[in-house]
Order: C-alpha cells, then sequence, then structure tokens
C-alpha cells in the first residue's frame, strides 16, 4: 500500500471520519504533510513517517521522514471492489463525431481507467442514438436526394450533407413525412429498416476508426433501437403503479416528461429509462454513471428521480460543458464543425508524431473543470509552452533520458528537491479527489504541476556529475517522477514518450 494512503488511513483510525472527508481537510503548501485542526476535535494524532508535529494557527503540521517514506513508496491505492458502469461517448449514428463528441469519451475513458485503479469492475456502456425522428428525415433525405456511390466512398460526410440539407429545404409536409417514416421504422417497415442497418453499420466502422486512433474500447455498444420495446412495457408499468399517467390524447407522462407519444411510438427519455433497468438487472452493478453534457441536467435528474421511485439509486451523472469554436456554438445541422478526422491529420501534420498529437488533443480535453464550457484553438493544442500536453510530454521524455542505473542513497533534501518529492507523495490524494468526484481535470492539473516542478528540479539540480550519492539520491526521485508521471498519463489515456 502507498505510505500516504497508510497516513490517510491512520488519520481515518484516530478521528473517526471517512477517509474520503480527510482528503478534503488535506493541506501540502508549507509543511511536508498538514491537517486542518480546526475541522478535528483530537489533536493528539500521529501518522507514520512522522519525524515531529508542531500546532500552529489550529492547523496540525508534520514533517515526515521522507527515507523511510520513499524506502516505501509505491502505486497501491485503497479497494473498493464493486461494478460500475459507465456511459459515455454514445454518439448519434449518421452524424460525423466532432470534437463536441471526444469530450464525452475521454472523460468516460478517464473515469474507466480511474475506477480500475480502485480494483473496481469497470464496464463501458457506449449508447448510441440510434433511434428518434432525426433518422425519419434522414431517411426521406436519402430517399430523396442520396447517391449510393457516394454514400461507399465517404459515407458519414454524404449523410451529413443530406442532413444539412434537410434542415435548410424543410417545410410542414417533409416534417410531417419524417414523422411518419420514423414511427414506420419503430413499427419494422422493412424498406426503412434496410437503410436503417446499413446507415448504422457505415456509422460504427467510422466511429471505430476514432476509437482505435485514442486506444477507447467499450464493453457493451448498443443503442436506443434495442429499447423500445422495453420503454413501452416500463411505460405501462408506471402507469399501472401510479407514477406517470396516461392524458387525453393517448400520450403517457411523468409530470410534463413525455414517455410514450400519442401515436404510440417512444421518446429517448423511456428508452433511456428501459436501457438503465436492463444494465442494473443484466450486469449487477452497484452503480452506473452517464458522462453527459450540461444541456442533459434536467433530463437526468428527471430520470434518476423515477429510477429512485424504482428503489434504482446509485445513478450519477458526470456533466460537462460544451466545446465551442471561436465563430460560435458547434451546429451539425449548419456544418459549423471541426470533425475529429480532420482535427488528428492537422495536428499531426505540424507535430510530426501520432502519439504526441493524442497527447496534445487529450489533455487539451481533459485539463478543463468538466462543467465549464471550452472554445477550441488551434494553438492551445500545439504549443510546447504553458499547460499543454506536449508541454507534458517533454517532461517525460526529458526525464526519460535519466533513466540510469543506480542504487537507492538517502540524502538530506534540498528546498528543491523537498518540494518535488512532496508532489510526488500527493499523488494517492489526487487519486482518491479525482475518483470520489468524478473529476480528471484534477489529474490533469496535478500532472501538469508535477512537470513544472521536475523542469525546475532539473534545471537546478545536476545529476550526471554530481558526486556518487548525491547522482543516487537524484536518479531515485526521477524514478518515482516517472512511475507517477507514466500511471497518470495512461489514466487520462495518454501515452508516456521516451524519444522526441
Amino acid at each position: 500500500m502507498n505510505p500516504m494512503v497508510k497516513i490517510i488511513e491512520s488519520v481515518a483510525e484516530q478521528t473517526g471520519l471517512e477517509i474520503y472527508d480527510i482528503i478534503k481537510i488535506i493541506d501540502n503548501e508549507f509543511y511536508d504533510f498538514t491537517l486542518n485542526g480546526w475541522k478535528i476535535e483530537n489533536k493528539n494524532i500521529t501518522i507514520p513517517y512522522q519525524k515531529n508535529m508542531k500546532l500552529e494557527n489550529g492547523y496540525l503540521n508534520y514533517e515526515i521522514n521522507w527515507k523511510e517514506f520513499l524506502e516505501d513508496f509505491d502505486l497501491g491505492l485503497i479497494e473498493e471492489n464493486k461494478r460500475i458502469g459507465i456511459d459515455f461517448s454514445s454518439p448519434n449514428i449518421a452524424k460525423p463525431m466532432h470534437i463536441g463528441h471526444l469530450r464525452s469519451t475521454l472523460i468516460g475513458w478517464s473515469l474507466m481507467n480511474l475506477g480500475k485503479k480502485f480494483e473496481n469492475e469497470m464496464i463501458g456502456f457506449n449508447y448510441l442514438g440510434d433511434v428518434g425522428t432525426q433518422f425519419g428525415k434522414l431517411i426521406y433525405a436519402y430517399e430523396l436526394w442520396g447517391n449510393e456511390e457516394e454514400l461507399k466512398k465517404d459515407p458519414i460526410k454524404h449523410l451529413l450533407k443530406l442532413y444539412i440539407k434537410f434542415h435548410k429545404e424543410s417545410n410542414e409536409e417533409m416534417e410531417d413525412k419524417a414523422r411518419e417514416i420514423n414511427k414506420e421504422l419503430e413499427n419494422g417497415n422493412p424498406r426503412y429498416v434496410k437503410i436503417w442497418k446499413e446507415i448504422r453499420e457505415l456509422s460504427l466502422n467510422e466511429f471505430n476508426e476514432i476509437y482505435k486512433i485514442f486506444g477507447i474500447k467499450f464493453d457493451v455498444i448498443d443503442g436506443e433501437s434495442n429499447y423500445v420495446n422495453e420503454a413501452k412495457k416500463i411505460s405501462k408499468k408506471l402507469l399501472d403503479e401510479g407514477i406517470a399517467k396516461k392524458r387525453e390524447d393517448e400520450s403517457i407522462k411523468y409530470g410534463d416528461i413525455t414517455l410514450i407519444k400519442s401515436d404510440g411510438s417512444t421518446l429517448y427519455f423511456s428508452r433511456d429509462l428501459a436501457a438503465a433497468i436492463s444494465r442494473f438487472k443484466n450486469y449487477k452493478l452497484n452503480k452506473l454513471i452517464y458522462v453527459v453534457a450540461n444541456e442533459q441536467n434536467f433530463h437526468f435528474k428527471k430520470l434518476f428521480e423515477i429510477l429512485n421511485k424504482l428503489k434504482i439509486k446509485d445513478v450519477h451523472q458526470v456533466s460537462f460543458g460544451l466545446v465551442n469554436l471561436e465563430s460560435g456554438k458547434i451546429s451539425t445541422r449548419e456544418g459549423r464543425i471541426v470533425l475529429l478526422k480532420d482535427l488528428i491529420k492537422k495536428i499531426n501534420e505540424k507535430l510530426d508524431n501520432m502519439n504526441l498529437t493524442k497527447n496534445s488533443i487529450i489533455f487539451w480535453m481533459l485539463k478543463s473543470n468538466e462543467k465549464k464550457d471550452i472554445t477550441f484553438r488551434w494553438e492551445d493544442l500545439l504549443s510546447t509552452e504553458g499547460k499543454t500536453g506536449v508541454y507534458i510530454s517533454y517532461a517525460y521524455a526529458r526525464a526519460s533520458k535519466l533513466k540510469l542505473e543506480h542504487e537507492f542513497n538517502y540524502i538530506q533534501p534540498n528546498e528543491i528537491e523537498r518540494k518535488l518529492i512532496r508532489k510526488i507523495s500527493f499523488y494517492p490524494i489526487i487519486l482518491i479527489k479525482s475518483w470520489t468526484s468524478l473529476s480528471p481535470h484534477i489529474l490533469a492539473n496535478y500532472l501538469y504541476e508535477l512537470s513544472n516542478i521536475f523542469n525546475e528540479f532539473y534545471e537546478k539540480c545536476p545529476i550526471i556529475k554530481e558526486k556518487e550519492e548525491v547522482r543516487n539520491f537524484r536518479l531515485s526521485i526521477v524514478d518515482l517522477f516517472l512511475k507517477v508521471m507514466e500511471d497518470g498519463m495512461k489514466i487520462l489515456g495518454m501515452i508516456p514518450i521516451k524519444n522526441m
């Protein structure tokens, strides 16, 4: 077990506080380890690796025996051993994946990796938007303007062109026809099902190209279309139990939320409800997490409300802000998007290193607080300075060149060495904070801060030309830095690059 985890567990045992509460009252800016004494009744707390403790202005300030701490250092964490599902990415078929889709995808993947660090069994769900009125519109547009040759050559771009054309030229008659096609599709009309299946397969092939580039894998890939019948059954059950009500037009509603339309067709709310119930039942989940945009907050508030009434309580939403362009909000209908295939190609042309390209994109996407909107600018992904994936990758590569044979030799650390050791020591706390708050940006920013401190250490603490005991000690610190950076980068989905 990691020595910092031992310290936290010791504090928990002496105070009666939960481990996850203790990490909220830790400060490490001025001493090796500091507890906020104002929030702890018992001030006589001793911790593992303690050299001495001083109570000052209400704070419990500890000096740590770094020799013992470093000798025990590993990456072991607290084990949870739960079965947790994460619903992420979930693009709509027939639409290209753009930078907006990537935010859900990368947040979800990093949480999958983070959850595994705590010995959880993580199950990733990719829940495709593959049914709804938009497909009635698309099928109508394809039958009217589609070109089979263009579809096979570049399916997603051709379908996007048709989708944009429909919205530019649509009128009331076209909208009615699209709704009629969608109803026929739900009822299994062979003509429309054939077109829909072809579109779905072509879309999945395109999505899988992107997932493969970033090394992202899902345990379950399904779509809303799999839950149409279940959505009708669960809506009837809610009606029978008095949770939902039937309206005069024959629609079924939960408050203002429509579960079944007056024509008997389902909506994405009732399909989402059926999918959630199915996942808990079929996969025996302890918890289910959805990575979805802030715009869906009300939808999931109501969804969780119904699930709670059905005794399904451990459901959570990781809400994230929009990815905007400098020209404004992304709009597929208006064609105002940056396609992922184009993004990857252009950045790789500049960086000439695919792994560095991936690191650049991933870090840019994950460094901001998930709930905030972010604006896409090319320079934010390409800069070698500042808070970028390129900067972090260079720090790791620089340290990798110092991976040399040595024996552990402890000396009293100077101020810069101590600063780096202390930052490294808090890695487990960062992981706990990231996981309990479901916030990968906490880890991303930690890796940037750690890289900054390492670069200062690299510039001010020579290694190769120092005498043996100093060289060995500093090489040991470099090894710990590499171990933490490699682990943290892999959690985020980044590639530790040794040679650049």
